[in-house]
């Protein structure tokens, strides 16, 4: 074997479960690792160069059926910047827009995709609704002349507002992330209480037990990145639902 697919959540649940791959198997020919699915974190390839090598390939894909395939990818010969993603891919085109259709770069703005050579749905222009950042426009010493493009940082359609502080659930992810007693599974639960916005996030344990003082360091973390305080639940294994299809994050019920 020399290149494994995988999913970003796939290598997340191997970091926090302190796997080691390597161990008592020979992947001396195992040349890259190509992750999809959600955005692949700084943390998750550091996990991948630490286990498997730091002269692994790992690359992140992005795509969609509406523009008949992927529109980031890797390049073998490119540099590797962690939690970007290296290239466009052939036939398309991608920009960060701001919500006048203005490029942007080195800010926040969405993921538009034109197709070039490649016949899309739709067939010019696609909005994908998922936020990034345009690193660079500069050409590289590497021979690389397109964009460098920042890890894919969530969804026009998933920011979350509690009392008036924009957010979105990938930031409370990044968090749970450092903790390995957590597992992978969350849920954001939005509610008023006596005409104030509440905020409850729940998480699943990975074993028991966990330590006591686990849920308010969280709640403080929490706080830190968004200057938001939640309170933090902290279940059983298997006890948040799962629905079929799409993990809800999100349960807003103030509407």
């Amino acid at each position: 074997m020399t290149m494994f697919g995988t999913s970003a959540s796939y290598i997340v649940s191997c970091l926090k479960a302190g796997l080691h791959p390597a161990q008592g198997r020979n992947l001396s020919s195992l040349a890259a690792v190509g992750s999809t699915g959600s955005p692949l974190s700084a943390e998750g390839f550091a996990w991948v160069y630490r286990e498997l090598g730091p002269d692994i390939w790992l690359f992140s894909v992005s795509g969609g059926t509406d523009v008949a395939g992927p529109f980031l990818g890797g390049v073998p010969w490119l540099p590797v910047y962690p939690a970007e993603l290296q290239a466009r891919v052939l036939g398309v085109a991608v920009e960060s827009w701001d919500e006048e259709g203005k490029p942007l770069t080195g800010e926040t703005g969405e993921l538009v995709v034109t197709t070039l050579t490649r016949e899309g749905l739709p067939l010019i222009r696609f909005r994908t609704h998922d936020l990034t950042r345009i690193v660079s426009r500069e050409p590289c010493r590497c021979g690389r002349t397109s964009l460098r493009v920042d890890r894919l940082s969530g969804r026009t359609d998933d920011m979350i507002k509690v009392k008036g502080i924009n957010f979105y659930p990938k930031q409370v992810e990044s968090v749970l992330l450092r903790h390995a007693e957590v597992g992978n599974d969350y849920r954001i639960v939005i509610d008023r209480l006596e005409g104030a916005d509440r905020m409850t996030i729940d998480v699943e344990a990975r074993g028991l037990p966990w330590p006591e003082e686990l849920s308010r360091q969280l709640s403080d973390e929490l706080f830190s990145m968004l200057g938001l305080r939640a309170e933090v639940s902290i279940l059983h294994p298997g006890e948040l639902p799962r629905p079929e299809g799409k993990a809800v994050r999100v349960q807003d019920r103030r509407k």
